[in-house]
C-alpha cells in the first residue's frame, strides 16, 4: 500500500477491475472503499486489510459466489484475466457489485483515528430484524454440511469458554484503575463474574452434537453489515469472518448486536429464524450462553475503547459511550436469563420431567440433576 496516497491506490485498482470506468467516489467516507461507476453498472473497489492471509482473502469471492441467489449477498468481480485479488504495492484489492440501502444510523465510529472504524450494535427496525434472521437461517439452510462450498476454517467451541474469559480478564484489568467512576465498567465486571461459570456449564450440559458444526456461519454480524432501504434488507456485507460453525455463532450475534439482549428479544429471534429453519429445543436452551460469551466480550472491547484509551487518544464519541452502556444492560439481562436456566438444575426440587421419570421408573431411580 501506497502510505501517503492510499485513494490513488484505489483508483489504480479500479483500473485494472473496471478499465472503461467512467466516475469513482470514496464509500462511506473510507478510504478503503471506492465506488466506482462503469458501463455495466455500478461497483465496489475495496482494499483487503493488513495481515489478512491469502487463504482468507481468496475466501470471500468463493463463499459469495457459492451463494448467489441465497441471499442479497454482493457477487465478487474478477479484472480482465480473470483475477479476482489484485495487488498494487503492498495493497491488495478485491470488487464485488454494489448493493442498494444503507445500514442503520451510528452503526460504526471512525475512532480512535479517521482510518479506523469500530463496529457497534445498534438496533435494527422490526422488519429489517426479522429478515436479517430470516437471511441468516437460509445460508445455514442452504450451506448444512458445508455442501457446494470451498474449504472452510473451522470455527469450534471447544476454547470458547477459556478465550472470552481470558478476554474478560484482560479487559477488566484496564478497566479498574477507572471505575470508581465509570459505573458501566463496575456493572459490566459484576455481569461478567455471575455469566461466564453459568455460560460455560450450559454449554457443558448443551453437548457436542448440539454445538458441534454443521454450516456456513457468516461470524461478523454487526448493524453495519446490514444494508436497509425503507425497512427492507438489500443487502449483506462483511463476509470476511466466515467459517464452518454452529449456526447458533451467527444468530447470537444477531440477538445480541442487532437488537440487544432481553426476553422479548429472545422470543423474537427464534421466532423471525424458526420461519425459515427450526431450531431444536437444546439449540434454544444454550443460545444464551453463546450470547453471554459474546457480550462479555464486545462489552469489554467497547468499555475499553470509550474508558480506559491508550494515552493521547481522541475523547471517545458519544455514540461508543452508549453502546456500550446499551450492552452492559444486555450482559445483566442474559446473566439472569442463564441463572433461571440454572435453577432447575440446582435446585433441591425435581422437574416435571424428573418427577414423571421417577414414577416410571421406580421408587428405587434417582432423578438426575
Amino acid at each position: 500500500m501506497t502510505e501517503n496516497h492510499p485513494l490513488a491506490d484505489l483508483m489504480s485498482a479500479a483500473h485494472v477491475f473496471l478499465p472503461g470506468l467512467t466516475g469513482a467516489h470514496p464509500l462511506a467516507k473510507r478510504d478503503s472503499l471506492l465506488r466506482v461507476e462503469h458501463p455495466g453498472g455500478t461497483a465496489v473497489v475495496q482494499r483487503l486489510p493488513e495481515g489478512m492471509t491469502p487463504e482468507r482473502a481468496a475466501l470471500a469471492p468463493a463463499v459469495l459466489a457459492a451463494l448467489d441467489g441465497v441471499v442479497p449477498a454482493p457477487a465478487p468481480l474478477a479484472a480482465p484475466d480473470g483475477a479476482v485479488i489484485v495487488t498494487i504495492g503492498d495493497g491488495r484489492f478485491v470488487a464485488r457489485t454494489f448493493l442498494p440501502g444503507e445500514p442503520v444510523a451510528k452503526s460504526a465510529v471512525a475512532y480512535p483515528d479517521p482510518d479506523r472504524w469500530l463496529d457497534l450494535p445498534a438496533i435494527l427496525p422490526d422488519a429489517g430484524f426479522a429478515q436479517a434472521l430470516a437471511a441468516l437461517a437460509r445460508v445455514h439452510e442452504a450451506t448444512a454440511g458445508a455442501r457446494g462450498l470451498p474449504t472452510l476454517p473451522a470455527a469450534p467451541l471447544d476454547g470458547l469458554a477459556g478465550a472470552v474469559r481470558h478476554a474478560w480478564i484482560s479487559a477488566r484489568d484496564r478497566l479498574r484503575p477507572v471505575t470508581h467512576m465509570t459505573p458501566h465498567a463496575q456493572r459490566w465486571i459484576a455481569a461478567g463474574e455471575r455469566a461466564l461459570p453459568a455460560a460455560a456449564a450450559s454449554l457443558a450440559v448443551a453437548g457436542l452434537e448440539t454445538l458441534a458444526p454443521s454450516a456456513l456461519v457468516h461470524q461478523n454480524v454487526w448493524p453495519g453489515h446490514f444494508l436497509l432501504d425503507d425497512d427492507v434488507l438489500t443487502g449483506i456485507l462483511g463476509w470476511d469472518r466466515v467459517a464452518y460453525g454452529t449456526p447458533l455463532l451467527d444468530i447470537a450475534q444477531a440477538a445480541v448486536r442487532l437488537r440487544g439482549w432481553s426476553a422479548a428479544t429472545a422470543e423474537e429471534t427464534v421466532a423471525a429464524y424458526g420461519a425459515v429453519r427450526t431450531l431444536g429445543p437444546e439449540e434454544r436452551r444454550a443460545l444464551p450462553a453463546l450470547a453471554a460469551f459474546d457480550l462479555v466480550a464486545i462489552t469489554g472491547n467497547l468499555l475499553v475503547a470509550a474508558y480506559a484509551p491508550p494515552p493521547g487518544t481522541p475523547a471517545p464519541p458519544s455514540a461508543l459511550k452508549f453502546a456500550a452502556s446499551r450492552m452492559v444492560e444486555s450482559l445483566e439481562n442474559v446473566a439472569g436469563a442463564l441463572a433461571a436456566l440454572e435453577s432447575p438444575r440446582s435446585s433441591g426440587k425435581a422437574s416435571g420431567a424428573q418427577r414423571r421419570r421417577k414414577a416410571v421408573q421406580g421408587p428405587r431411580t434417582r432423578s438426575r440433576r
